[in-house]
């Protein structure tokens, strides 16, 4: 279906009141590559939608303040659509542009709508650069240091800064040549992108790279020049539209809604033909053809997704034997069995096989995306689970790579050693539940696990994760809090605030750091744990236990008399309502308390403190 057939399906099903069918059908399409004519019809659908008591599917809120040197008027209408399809409802500031400096040094208008992000956004054009720079590095430094500036005013603020890089130049009167010179428009741009970038990643800023949005889009079609001379909008209108698309997946990842699993079907989409036809050296992967060679890179993506931290999984509809053969016997092969965190073939529905996935790890079912070849599978599994995103693998497979990372379903906002291993990690859970299946009792499973674990402070090493186990934690999540780096950041620093993680192991795999407490401030002798959440990957371990053991020794050791728990119900963590009542703890009107001078200290015999 074309975008003018689905924008014209779209305006019908609104017509007839058909909102939730409309946005369904939207919802894929923006998520992919759909251009600025669908945008705007999301725009319509959402406002008209919002006058009849109907809104998508939200399940974080965030606050975004646009600070811009160009016209963001549009931008700002654009935004809550790209940040909807990840099921993020977003409030929109939009102060006049030009006035970034003024905006952040009188700062009043920005604390009375409080944001938790700011969008910092330059244009190319206002650099006012020549053909050949004069004193090219003055001007890189200049640049660099006003929005480095900036950073720091918005973090005073308490909100994140999400910083556009530029766009480099779609003409450069030195042609090839610019990019050996270092005066040309090209280089200097190039170089602030690589400056901000790199004082970015030391400061917990956010990116969104404009300049790859641009190439990928092609700089002919996103620089629209005739458009900024009309609005002074950088962007030409299909430009504004990838632009805001990214904007959101950014926001979305840092929410914690981004992708942590793709499920992946076999026949079609990791290899050409039917395996249970074909047999395991049938199929048609590798060498010897063109469609082979791309059913191999694609597998090589796929394979470096995981080794980012992205969790792999198969859904196939086959005899479980003949799914498994190519995956042991076929040298052709990129990935292999233990690639996959877990395997599901027979021949049930794809959704039904997708929730066993699901429940095996232990995952949310929005944290987990479909790649299947057959848009009736995906369709299939859109309708029973529709918290699971679903891509269809169309057109050639050599474009399969492309269609995936451009489905904004996998924005990473960061990159910890916890991400590195979680694949790992996931493995080592599906061990450990057979494991499980065996033991005689609870007690049993958990002394035969040997776990370790290293209850440390948040240092500035591990802010980061800190910060990503708040945002991205659902079911292990006793206040549902979300806290950013800055903000852990500044309370670990705190001296009346108490910041813990937990790393745990056991004798399958090394988990990493898969817990964070938070607690403070200390008022009338008492703690209040603001923040308690652990990963899903060691939910049932007793590192809970461990942790909030670790913490009352600290504050007993510190004078404290109390510690004060609170629980927030909310859609996924209601396996946490009664830790509190578990743990020892007394309620009173003001939630659960433990005395730490007149209550046995909480026990953690199953896991074993590292030195």
């Amino acid at each position: 279906m074309t975008d003018v057939e689905l924008s014209e399906r779209v305006r019908a099903l609104v017509a007839e009141g058909g909102f939730a069918e409309a946005w369904a059908s939207l919802r894929p399409a923006l998520r992919r590559d759909g251009g600025y004519g669908l945008f705007r019809r999301a725009v319509r659908l959402l406002a008209t939608a919002a006058g009849r008591d109907w809104t998508p599917a939200y399940r974080r809120e965030t606050r975004l303040a646009l600070l811009s040197t160009f016209e963001t008027a549009e931008l700002g209408e654009l935004l809550p659509v790209a940040c909807a399809i990840h099921g993020l409802r977003v409030e929109v500031h939009v102060p006049p542009f030009g006035q970034v400096e003024q905006c952040l040094l009188e700062p009043a208008g920005l604390v009375a709508f409080a944001p938790t992000h700011v969008l910092l956004a330059p244009s190319t054009q206002d650099l006012g650069l020549s053909d050949l720079v004069e004193e090219p590095e003055a001007v890189v430094d200049a640049v660099v240091a006003r929005w480095t500036g900036a950073w720091r005013l918005v973090a005073e603020l308490g909100a994140r800064p999400v910083q556009l890089l530029f766009a480099v130049p779609d003409g450069d009167v030195l042609g090839n040549l610019a990019s050996t010179v270092p005066r040309s428009r090209t280089t200097v741009v190039r170089e602030v992108n690589r400056r901000l970038a790199a004082a970015a990643s030391r400061s917990h800023v956010l990116v969104v790279d404009v300049d790859r949005i641009a190439s990928d889009l092609g700089k002919r079609t996103w620089f629209d020049h005739r458009v900024w001379y009309a609005t002074r909008q950088p962007a030409g209108y299909e430009g504004l539209a990838a632009t805001a698309r990214e904007i959101g997946a950014v926001l979305a990842a840092d929410a914690g809604l981004g992708c942590k699993c793709l499920v992946l079907d076999l026949d079609g989409s990791l290899w050409g033909g039917v395996v249970g036809e074909l047999g395991w050296d049938g199929v048609d992967i590798g060498p010897g053809s063109a469609r082979g060679e791309a059913f191999r890179a694609f597998q090589e993506f796929l394979a470096g997704l995981r080794d980012t931290g992205v969790v792999l999984a198969v859904s196939s509809k086959n005899d479980g034997a003949a799914a498994r053969e190519p995956f042991e016997r076929n040298p052709h092969m990129r990935l292999r069995l233990d690639d996959f965190a877990a395997f599901v073939a027979d021949w049930r529905p794809k959704s039904e096989q997708v929730r066993d996935i699901v429940e095996a790890l232990g995952a949310s079912p929005e944290d987990v995306v479909l790649l299947d070849d057959n848009p009736a599978e995906c369709l299939e599994v859109r309708q029973r689970l529709p918290e699971v995103g679903a891509v269809v693998l169309d057109g050639p497979v050599a474009d399969f790579p492309r269609l995936v990372a451009s489905s904004v379903l996998l924005e990473p906002v960061s990159r910890t050693e916890e991400d590195t291993g979680r694949a790992a990690s996931y493995t080592a859970r599906g061990q450990a539940e057979r494991l499980r299946g065996e033991a005689a009792s609870l007690p049993e499973f958990w002394r035969s696990l040997e776990m370790t674990a290293r209850v440390r402070p948040v240092t500035e090493r591990t802010v980061e994760r800190a910060a990503q186990l708040s945002r991205k934690t659902n079911q292990f999540n006793l206040t549902l809090r979300r806290r950013s780096p800055a903000e852990i950041d500044a309370l670990r620093r705190a001296p009346d605030w108490t910041c813990l993680t937990i790393g745990l192991a056991d004798r399958f795999a090394d988990h990493g750091i898969v817990g964070l407490c938070l607690a403070g401030p200390v008022s009338g002798g008492e703690l209040p744990i603001d923040t308690l959440v652990l990963s899903c990957r060691v939910i049932g371990r007793t590192a809970e236990h461990h942790l909030l053991a670790a913490l009352s020794r600290r504050a007993a050791d510190a004078g404290v008399r109390r510690l004060r728990g609170h629980y927030r119900p909310g859609p996924r963590n209601a396996l946490v309502a009664d830790l509190y009542d578990r743990l020892g703890f007394q309620r009173d009107d003001d939630g659960w308390f433990l005395d730490l001078a007149g209550t046995p200290p909480i026990d953690s015999p199953y896991i074993r403190e590292q030195p």
